[in-house]
């Protein structure tokens, strides 16, 4: 039997993976005493999936965030490093190259054996036995003492509804983060529309104009919001959590949350970038919303704007709009909170204790743990922030 099952293998699952196999939270240390289920081939399959397709060049996290337990682990490695173009860090706050952060991942998997406690299959079901926890999966039936979920949002992207009915387009309209997208392939597009205003549109709209001619416009329906962050610095610390953690009523807990997110925007230096490929005729940028697409009888996409009713001709749509914001984990998290009673928020999250347990048993992190850690808990540094909290 397990000590703990982490269900879901992406940077959180990761990150706590390699801090319960080096905790006394996991019996007698043994490895075979921790297991990761995930349905990918890959670790972080999915967020390798989604930087790439993004074509992030550096993150926008500080080099302290990372999966490896100490804070300064991925700047010691980088000194072991050689680039034969670029550069390993980019202001302010020594934010990373993906390239580099990648390179120090595989160096922690490898070190710390990461890829042995890992099964690849999809949790069905969870049941409460006596002493344990029996998860039904793909990959058959496991018993664990404790459960981590850390599901995140994936598989919820943010997409209008209009979207739906043109999946049969031959994947002419898609989602930057969508298993079937892949960035690397649409170098024989002419004309592609970008529908976004924040990070990972700006920095798909550079990628693209990098790599190939095509035409790129970028359609937002808002202007650019420039914050370095995608919140507040405080909310890492007793500077905002002191008095979050205070507060009783969880709907307020969650306006305070919505407020502290600085959604759809993008660190100043990409938005300068972006703006200058504007400016010298790169990518075109125009302020408004799709109001209707159709496919012409030549196989192409045409577009009406809602403002200006103009219409623009492309051969892809990529919407880079983010994630939807209900809560992850589909029909197992509802599964859980039927059979087992779990008390969740008016917003459908979980109410945990202060160390995430859902209930004997059950913890979580990521998106399912924000209620109680606050606007960064589905980030890098939300992973680290769990793990003190199992202290």
């Amino acid at each position: 039997m397990l000590d703990w099952l982490i269900v879901g293998g992406g940077i959180h699952g990761t990150y706590l993976s390699n801090f319960l196999m080096n905790s006394k939270l996991c019996v007698h240390y043994k490895t075979e005493k921790i297991l990761v289920l995930d349905p990918n081939d890959q670790i972080m399959e999915r967020w390798n999936r989604n930087t790439r397709n993004s074509c992030m060049d550096f993150l926008r996290s500080p080099r302290v965030h990372h999966i490896d337990l100490n804070p300064n682990a991925l700047y010691e490695f980088g000194k072991t490093q050689k680039f034969s173009n670029g550069s390993m860090y980019t202001d302010p706050y020594f934010r990373p190259s993906l390239e580099l952060f990648r390179r120090h991942c595989d160096s922690v998997i490898y070190k710390c054996k990461l890829d042995k406690i890992r099964i690849k299959g999809l949790a069905v079901s969870i049941k409460k036995l006596k002493h344990c926890f029996e998860v039904e999966s793909t990959a058959g039936f496991i018993k664990s003492k404790k459960i981590m979920l850390s599901l995140g949002m994936s598989n919820q992207l943010a997409l209008p509804n209009y979207v739906s009915a043109c999946e049969k387009w031959d994947g002419k309209i898609c989602h930057v983060f969508d298993t079937k997208f892949d960035s690397g392939k649409i170098g024989h597009d002419k004309e592609i529309i970008i529908i976004g205003g924040g990070i990972s549109a700006a920095q798909l709209a550079q990628g693209l104009v990098k790599k190939s001619t095509n035409n790129v416009t970028l359609i937002s329906r808002d202007k650019f919001k420039t914050y370095q962050f995608d919140s507040d610095p405080g909310w890492i610390g007793p500077k905002y959590l002191n008095k979050f953690q205070k507060i009783d009523n969880y709907s307020l807990r969650r306006e305070i949350i919505d407020a502290a997110r600085q959604c759809g925007s993008l660190p100043p230096d990409i938005c300068e970038s972006l703006k200058n490929l504007v400016s010298n005729n790169l990518v075109r940028f125009i302020l408004d919303e799709i109001e209707l697409v159709r496919l012409t009888k030549t196989k192409r996409l045409e577009i009406k704007l809602n403002k200006t009713s103009e219409r623009l001709v492309a051969d892809r749509i990529i919407f880079a709009t983010g994630f939807a914001t209900f809560r992850p984990g589909g029909d197992l998290i509802d599964q859980l909170i039927s059979e087992l009673g779990l008390a969740c928020a008016p917003c459908g999250y979980p109410v945990v204790d202060k160390s995430l347990q859902w209930c004997p048993g059950i913890f979580v992190s990521g998106p399912l743990a924000e209620l109680e850690i606050g606007p960064v808990a589905k980030n890098i540094v939300g992973a680290r922030l769990t793990a003190k909290r199992l202290i």
